[in-house]
């Protein structure tokens, strides 16, 4: 047990993590990434909410969330990190948190994002975070769904 999925998907809980990532692997914890959202009651309230029964969700700040990470990681639940952009990520990678992989979901297109692929976009500073993380041995892949196949991220995709 322990993290079983990280994720990065700028809509956070929605039907495709709800309903098949969650029974996919089983998951018991969601541990939402992300310093506005953490910062927004409104918005903890609605994503706590939404969970299904039995499903705990807490959401920190990066900050807060780095000290925990090694509780989680050595967990007897099984855990999915879900965060919004790629650079949270390089945040807790640049605090020492190694990751053993990334589930890149969806990323919509905004301020200084470029198409990267599927219904991913992303940011240089994103990408080049990706890329290095890549370079590095990291298991990164494309898959929105559970039931959908599994599409790694080669470094022809970073050209």
């Amino acid at each position: 047990m322990s993290i079983a999925l990280t994720r990065i998907d700028d809509r956070l809980i929605h039907g495709q993590v709800v309903m098949t990532w969650i029974q996919h692997i089983k998951c018991t914890q969601i541990k939402i990434i992300d310093d506005k959202t953490a910062n927004d009651e409104f918005m903890c309230k609605l994503l706590t909410s939404i969970a299904p029964s039995g499903i705990a969700i807490e959401i920190l700040t990066v900050k807060k969330a780095i000290p925990v990470y090694s509780q989680w990681d050595s967990s007897k639940e099984n855990v999915m990190i879900i965060v919004r952009t790629p650079l949270t990520l390089a945040e807790m990678v640049n605090s020492g948190i190694d990751f053993k992989s990334i589930n890149v979901g969806g990323i919509a297109i905004g301020p200084g994002r470029k198409h990267f692929y599927k219904n991913i976009a992303l940011t240089p500073e994103e990408k080049l975070f990706l890329f290095e993380q890549f370079k590095k041995g990291m298991d990164i892949f494309y898959q929105m769904t559970a039931s959908e196949r599994r599409e790694p991220l080669t470094e022809k995709m970073f050209r």
